[in-house]
């Protein structure tokens, strides 16, 4: 890192730089040649960029250089969510900055896919549109999908890929009622308060937080919430992630509500970026498709996770935006 720094503002920034403390990594602070306070930050994953700007913050940076082997326009879009001056660095470029990418459009459901949200939703199962794949969930945790070929809709069953892929040898013309019936009545038993420890019960929290603000959105001051896709798309089930929803409050103002559990330093970063897309998803008023600005942001966490690091954070956004928990027994809401 001080290589880098000396290649990009010569041997006596470098020279002067000091090192700060950075679990994620390594961080440089240092006067710049035209006196500007700037910190210089190299993360393990993209994700730290929240980490990077709180510490950058918290020296006094004026100025905050992010580096990561994973840095996408993508990453610089998340980074002109906060008010900090932030350039994230290209690794294929020689300390050139990336320009932000424009916030995506959220694609509408397929009309095709119309029957197969019938079926799944008779089963019992939340609906859930996000990035091509027509989602059943029980409590957050898919346990049906459907996707379009260009034969039609393809329906899976099963919790995970290997899952899916075992009822598939089982049922290759697509699943029946009876095996469809039966993923729903064993991940049911399983994913719930007080069940046998399993790994149905512990995948993608943040969206069962978001299935119970759906069924009880007093939760958060609202009378309605509908889910909504997160910006970008899961590796899988174990990679951790936010749930958006949307809903129109007591003023009829617009509203995101992004869902996280356990302590997650790229939540306001992700939760802003999900503010950006929220006037393209499915189902928004066309008085809320004009632009983000109009849009409150409330970020939802079960008590004991709203971190310092993330209400910190919050308080850096360029737009306003709330940190609100729910009560720690929330998942005996969900049953």
């Amino acid at each position: 890192m001080r290589a880098q720094v000396r290649r990009r503002f010569g041997p006596a920034v470098a020279e002067s730089a000091r090192p700060v403390p950075f679990a994620a990594g390594v961080a440089l602070v240092a006067a710049g040649p035209e006196g500007e306070r700037l910190a210089a930050v190299f993360a393990e994953a993209a994700t730290a960029l929240g980490s990077a700007i709180d510490t950058a913050h918290r020296e006094g940076a004026e100025h905050l250089y992010f580096f990561a082997e994973l840095n996408t326009t993508e990453t610089a879009r998340r980074a002109t969510a906060f008010s900090l001056a932030t350039t994230v660095i290209d690794p294929d470029a020689d300390f050139q900055g990336f320009q932000p990418a424009p916030s995506p459009a959220a694609e509408p459901v397929p009309a095709a896919l119309a029957p197969v949200a019938e079926r799944l939703a008779s089963s019992g199962l939340d609906i859930v549109w996000e990035h091509g794949v027509l989602s059943g969930e029980w409590l957050g945790l898919e346990v049906a999908r459907a996707t379009l070929d260009q034969s039609g809709a393809v329906v899976d069953v099963g919790v995970g890929r290997h899952d899916r892929e075992a009822h598939r040898l089982v049922h290759p013309e697509g699943p029946t009622d009876e095996s469809l019936a039966e993923a729903v009545r064993v991940v049911v038993e399983l994913r719930r308060p007080g069940a046998r420890a399993h790994p149905a019960n512990r995948l993608v929290p943040e969206r069962w937080l978001r299935a119970v603000l759906i069924r009880h959105p007093g939760l958060v001051g609202l009378s309605a919430l509908q889910a909504a896709p997160a910006p970008s798309a899961r590796d899988g089930l174990r990679q951790r992630g936010i749930a958006p929803a949307w809903a129109l409050d007591a003023d009829g103002r617009p509203t995101v509500v992004v869902c996280s559990v356990g302590v997650d330093p790229d939540l306001v970063p992700a939760a802003a970026d999900a503010r950006l897309q929220a006037p393209s998803w499915p189902g928004v008023p066309d008085h809320a498709r004009t632009g983000p600005d109009a849009w409150r942001l409330v970020l939802a966490v079960p008590e004991g996770d709203d971190h310092p690091l993330n209400r910190r954070l919050v308080a850096l956004l360029r737009r306003p935006a709330e940190l609100v928990t729910v009560p720690a027994g929330w998942r005996f809401l969900g049953a």
